[in-house]
C-alpha cells in the first residue's frame, strides 16, 4: 500500500495525506494544494481509485493504517510547547537585549550630544 502510494503523482500523494491523514476538507486542501477545489477532487479521486485497485478490500484496513502510521509521526502535544518555548526563548531574548542595549547606546549618544551642545554653546563663536 504504501509502495504503490509512494508510486502516485506527487499532487495526489499530497491530496491523499490531506484528505486521509490530515482530515481536511475539500477547501482546505486546495489552498493547502495551491490549486482549485475541483483540481483537488480529482486529485483525490485518482489517488483512491489507485490505491482501491492496489488493496481491494482491505483498503480500508491499510488506509486506517497509514493513517496511524502517519499520526504517530508527531509529537505528543503536552511535548510539543515546552520545546517551542525553550527554542524562542534561547532565539528571540538574545535578540530583543540586542534590541534593548541598542537603544540605550542610541538615547545614550543623543543624551550627550545635547549635553556636549548646552556646555559648549556660549564657548563657539558663530
Amino acid at each position: 500500500f504504501l509502495a504503490a502510494l509512494r508510486a502516485l503523482p506527487q499532487q495526489q500523494q499530497e491530496a491523499f495525506v490531506l484528505h486521509a491523514c490530515e482530515r481536511l476538507g475539500p477547501r482546505t486542501s486546495s489552498l493547502a494544494m495551491d490549486c482549485s477545489t475541483e483540481a483537488a477532487g480529482n486529485h483525490l479521486r485518482a489517488a483512491l481509485q489507485a490505491l482501491q485497485s492496489v488493496a481491494g478490500e482491505r483498503y480500508d484496513v491499510f488506509s486506517t493504517r497509514a493513517t496511524n502510521a502517519y499520526r504517530r509521526l508527531t509529537p505528543p502535544p503536552d511535548a510539543v510547547l515546552p520545546r517551542v518555548q525553550s527554542i524562542v526563548r534561547r532565539r528571540v531574548l538574545p535578540k530583543r537585549i540586542a534590541r534593548w542595549v541598542g537603544w540605550i547606546l542610541l538615547l545614550g549618544a543623543i543624551a550627550g550630544g545635547i549635553w556636549i551642545v548646552r556646555t559648549y554653546k556660549d564657548r563657539v563663536e558663530i
